[in-house]
């Protein structure tokens, strides 16, 4: 995934460097959830690990281009997940995704695709 945002998120389509100045944000303006599971626990992840991934990709990279507020679901134990967990944890992804298009609004979804 990193390699295809890497990819996707470039100068001129991103961000613009300025001269003696920070860079540009050229995506700003949009918001973005991005969906997560683990199989280790929330507690090793937070304490040991410093949530490193949330907090790479949510200011090194999305905050970067300029994305705000961006929101993360995660899913943790993943392989220790019964049908059933696994089955509500399906449920939550498509109530946060309706949630997420509610809150933006119906007008809003034309200028939800990213364009080159």
């Amino acid at each position: 995934m990193k390699g295809f945002i890497d990819r996707l998120f470039t100068p001129g389509f991103a961000f613009r460097y300025r001269k003696g100045q920070l860079p540009e944000k050229l995506l700003g303006g949009r918001s973005a959830r991005f969906v997560t599971s683990m199989d280790g626990p929330n507690v090793w992840y937070t304490l040991v690990q410093r949530r490193a991934l949330h907090t790479a990709f949510v200011s090194s990279t999305l905050g970067f281009v300029g994305f705000a507020p961006v929101r993360a679901t995660t899913f943790y134990g993943l392989g220790r997940m019964d049908q059933r967990s696994r089955a509500r944890a399906l449920r939550d992804v498509e109530r946060n995704a309706d949630q997420d298009v509610r809150a933006i609004g119906p007008a809003a979804l034309p200028r939800l695709a990213l364009r080159a």
